[in-house]
């Protein structure tokens, strides 16, 4: 995908929270810097501050913790999809999450002071990221509520329902443990439905 198509589809996906003028869409352009991570690099390493939000052009990125006895998946990003730990991004502090490339992948990143500047430059900004946390914040929230409602298989029927880029392009261990459950517990689910 060539330069223009790829600020194009940042464009497109901020116009999903609200109308940009022209001068908003070329600050846009502007705050954003394109980079590539490779297949298994860290994009975010826990530990260390995350110092921008990035748009995925291209690629799927794979958040996690991950502790001395396992990692746990916590979301999937792909094409169109905006990362961050948006906890460490607002405060400035250490990262406690990891974000890792699943394929390579074609980020567009805005830095915290672009952020901050774009707030303060183009009166439409701070709407469409206000926009944007609260959209971040129903994905954290409705997997919260499904984390205590809902059983695994439910869990893993919408998940199917609604996310099928997932089933697609995410390896079934990252997949169960992002339901909450072991890679057995998620065959037996898998061989349940498909009876």
């Amino acid at each position: 995908m060539d330069a223009a198509r790829q600020y194009d589809a940042l464009i497109a996906a901020y116009q999903r929270f609200g109308p940009l003028t022209a001068d908003a869409e070329d600050a846009l352009r502007a705050a954003h810097t394109p980079r590539f991570v490779e297949k298994g690099s860290l994009w975010l390493r826990a530990g260390t501050v995350c110092d921008c939000v990035g748009f995925i052009v291209e690629g799927a990125l794979h958040m996690f913790y991950e502790t001395a006895e396992r990692r746990t998946s916590v979301q999937f990003v792909f094409e169109n999809g905006i990362t961050a730990d948006y906890g460490s991004f607002l405060r400035q502090s250490p990262a406690r999450l990891n974000i890792e490339a699943l394929e390579s992948t074609f980020v567009l990143e805005m830095g915290y002071n672009a952020m901050q500047q774009l707030y303060a430059t183009v009166p439409s900004a701070e709407r469409i990221g206000r926009k944007v946390a609260e959209f971040l914040f129903m994905a954290v929230s409705e997997r919260n509520d499904s984390f205590i409602l809902d059983d695994p298989e439910l869990r893993y029927r919408k998940l199917v329902e609604t996310r099928p880029k997932v089933m697609q392009r995410v390896p079934l261990y990252m997949i169960a443990s992002y339901l909450g459950i072991t890679p057995e517990a998620l065959s037996r689910i898998r061989r349940r439905i498909t009876k």
